[in-house]
């Protein structure tokens, strides 16, 4: 049966496919952590959080699980907000409305997620925190079995 550590691994790998300089993985410099970032970490980087896990249990006993995330970009205070704002628009670019399918249990033949998709509900704008700048994203993800 699928479960929602699946589509957790499903959302890292969208975020690190690709690793040209340009992407968003080459703008954070391969620097992406589930729960939280190491100590003393160079910015900029971005941690990715789930806030709820929801199994739905359906007549026919497929799985669909809803899911919400929370991405937290955070970049040099020194840097300014239009650097930050830059690598958030090319995560919201990669992923608002995308298809996470293909990352969730690639070339299994059971327990497979059939349809992952991943829409952004809420776009931030950075804050100041001391010396650092923030800036929080949350994502909306549905997957179905």
């Amino acid at each position: 049966m699928p479960n929602q550590q699946d589509i957790v691994n499903g959302l890292r790998g969208k975020l690190i496919d690709d690793t040209s300089q340009g992407s968003f993985y080459g703008m954070l410099g391969g620097r992406i952590y589930e729960g939280q970032a190491p100590q003393n970490t160079v910015h900029p980087l971005a941690v990715m959080h789930m806030i709820t896990a929801i199994p739905e249990p359906t007549f026919d006993h497929s799985d669909t699980w809803n899911l919400t995330f929370q991405i937290d970009l955070f970049g040099k205070r020194s840097k300014g907000s239009a650097a930050l704002v830059v690598i958030a628009d090319k995560l919201r670019a990669l992923l608002d409305r995308a298809d996470l399918s293909a990352f969730v249990n690639p070339g299994t033949v059971s327990g497979e997620f059939l349809n992952v998709n991943i829409m952004n509900t809420d776009q931030g704008a950075p804050v100041i925190e001391e010396d650092t700048l923030r800036q929080t994203s949350q994502w909306a993800i549905f997957a179905a079995a």
